[in-house]
């Protein structure tokens, strides 16, 4: 490697990982961050709506590190250099010839204001994207490696690719992109061979906790993902339009001007060298994904970080047009305009998550809803649980002693934060949303007392929301969530049970 384009690196890597650390012990957890930290307090071998890696990472998080914010961040900013580190071997790899190749790669990614964003946050799409980026190197080894001397390269591929599959189930598109290098490469006969049959066995059994997990409970997972990726019946073309506009904006318009520009045009090409045919592995593991989720968006269920993999992947391609039409100075302006405008909206979203405090305060409040008032209001709901006469239910969960009812959301989003400030209490969510909770705390008993929790976000002078239809609530208090003086929340609490026809029904299908 050149010692230049590596100590560069290593300087961006640091502001960068900087900038994460102090946004990310300020800032409270999101909705995904709580509903996963609640993974990792509550440790299973699979979960409803994901499969265990991020669970398995939070809970040894709580472990090692702490409750903290920055504690269940850590593993996200951990993980973040890995990829950055992974990703600068294969620019470097995919063009030797440019000795900056992987400080530019790694330098783009982190443009991404999306990529900011996420890249402190421990969700599914960080641990994928990691090893989505070791498959495609092992996948680059494959296409230099005869097939008789390839079997080492399958079992680790099976490795990978199990741990690919434990962090998100969309993995599996890796499996086919791999079915595609192969067919292209002329190599399917070597699907049958020992090498990526004993792959195979290793990658089953390092995903054995999800389908032992499933079999437990219905195999609800495969259905809950087959139901949630057909989505709607009907077709909307907006939706599709929206999703490629919201990756234009945050991922940049130079990576995904250039990204598809050079993706397409690599498959369109006649791969004869060895490097453009591991240029042309690279599109066939990202196009797809693009194509897929833009999809399914017709549906309305695609969400812009979905395809970070793809991105990611066609980081290294994409820098080689970028620094190609550097050239031409109409490329050149678009390109300053496209960075400069990155830095602008990171730099700007880092500020309303970390120090909200030093922007105008209309700004900053509806972006902070997610995040302001949720912690104090768990806890709030959590005391005045306390304070009620024990009812005669009993514990559904060993480790939540002693038991005095539940907190009772209307939705798997608000039981996400109000669960883990509130955590260890049972929870009552009255949407279906997301059976996971369901899982965790059981049914709730239908004539037990609990605390509803309502977040309407409206002014403090407005009507006090109704409860829902099928609870008997009496209102008790109200609870104002400020950021820089400007009201961003308002949190209502209810002592409620059910209506006394919705519980005589529940006993009696009981």
């Amino acid at each position: 490697m050149h010692s230049k384009p590596v100590k560069y690196t290593a300087v961006l890597l640091t502001v960068v990982t900087l900038l994460h650390g102090f946004t990310a012990a300020l800032l409270p957890l999101s909705i995904d961050e709580a509903h996963y930290a609640l993974y990792g307090a509550l440790p299973a071998l699979s979960y409803f709506d994901h499969p265990p890696m991020v669970g398995w990472l939070q809970f040894a998080a709580l472990s090692v590190l702490g409750d903290s914010e920055l504690a269940l961040r850590a593993w996200a900013l951990i993980i973040w250099l890995a990829i950055c580190f992974v990703l600068y071997r294969l620019a470097c790899r995919l063009s030797p010839e440019q000795p900056y190749a992987g400080f530019f790669s790694v330098a783009l990614i982190n443009l991404a204001t999306l990529n900011q964003l996420i890249s402190m946050s421990v969700l599914p799409e960080i641990p994928l994207l990691l090893f989505s980026l070791l498959t495609m190197h092992l996948v680059l080894d494959l296409i230099e490696t005869p097939i008789k001397q390839s079997a080492v390269i399958w079992l680790k591929l099976g490795a990978i690719l199990g741990l690919a599959a434990l962090s998100k189930y969309t993995a599996i598109t890796l499996v086919l992109s791999i079915a595609l290098v192969m067919l292209m490469e002329r190599r399917l006969p070597e699907l049958l061979q020992r090498g990526p049959w004993l792959g195979a066995i290793i990658a089953l059994t390092l995903i054995s906790p999800i389908l032992f997990w499933n079999a437990d409970n219905q195999w609800i997972s495969f259905s809950y993902q087959l139901e949630h990726g057909t989505g709607k019946s009907e077709w909307d073309f907006a939706n599709i339009a929206l999703l490629q506009l919201a990756q234009f904006v945050l991922y940049g318009s130079a990576l995904y001007i250039s990204g598809w520009y050079i993706g397409i045009k690599t498959l369109s090409l006649k791969a004869e060298t060895l490097q453009q045919r591991q240029a042309r592995a690279v599109a066939l593991f990202s196009l797809p994904i693009l194509l897929l989720f833009g999809i399914t968006a017709g549906k309305g269920h695609s969400l812009p970080h979905w395809t970070m993999v793809s991105w990611g992947l066609l980081t290294p391609l994409a820098m080689t047009a970028l620094l190609a039409g550097w050239k031409k100075a109409i490329w050149r302006r678009l390109q300053i305009f496209s960075y400069a405008l990155s830095v602008v909206l990171t730099l700007t979203m880092l500020m309303i998550l970390a120090l909200p405090q030093l922007l105008p305060a209309k700004l900053v409040s509806s972006t902070r809803q997610d995040f302001d008032g949720w912690a104090e209001a768990a806890q709030s709901a959590k005391a005045l649980l306390s304070s009620l006469p024990e009812t005669n239910a009993s514990p559904v969960m060993e480790q939540i002693e002693p038991y005095t009812g539940r907190i009772i959301v209307t939705s798997w989003t608000e039981a996400s934060r109000v669960g883990w400030y509130a955590y260890p209490t049972p929870l009552n969510v009255l949407s279906e949303r997301n059976k996971q909770f369901h899982i965790w705390y059981g049914e709730a008993d239908p004539l037990e007392q609990g605390v509803l929790i309502v977040d309407d976000q409206k002014a403090l002078d407005a009507p006090i929301p109704t409860a829902p239809d099928n609870l008997n609530c009496q209102y008790h208090s109200s609870q104002p969530a400020y950021q820089s003086s400007v009201l961003v929340n308002r949190f209502h609490f209810y002592v409620c049970n059910l209506k006394q026809e919705t519980a005589n029904s529940a006993e009696q299908n009981q």
